[in-house]
């Protein structure tokens, strides 16, 4: 369930920081930014992003669940800590090509109007 929200949480970030950003989008396309360009840059803005929260899962989410489950474990409420490494891989993948796909979508949206429609907006 945490996993949904994350990936929801993951989907609404990138599609609000590009759509706040439009000005600055058609400032840059009308100074000559290829869309290539700006792709790139959000992209690699985007995994920048996404790998800081990765990391910040690893440095505080993993040690958090691990002193809950020993906590728990030595309550009599559960069998202890177990590390999810096939979960886990697969929700970092997820998140990376979460973000991805999203940055290609709003910025192929973007494409499809003009510098001054994209500078107005």
């Amino acid at each position: 369930i945490l996993g949904v929200f994350a990936i929801l949480n993951q989907i609404n970030l990138t599609v609000t920081n590009l759509l706040n950003r439009r000005r600055e989008i058609g400032i840059l396309k009308s100074v000559g930014m290829t869309n290539h360009q700006l792709m790139k840059s959000f992209l690699i803005e985007g995994m920048i992003i996404s790998g800081t929260a990765i990391l910040l899962t690893i440095l505080l989410g993993i040690p958090g669940g691990y002193c809950i489950g020993e906590f728990l474990k030595n309550a009599g409420m559960a069998a202890g800590f177990q590390f999810p490494i096939a979960a886990f891989s697969a929700f970092i993948v997820l998140i990376l090509l979460v973000e991805s796909v999203m940055t290609l979508i709003s910025i192929n949206a973007l494409k499809k109007q003009s510098v001054i429609e994209t500078i107005s907006a």
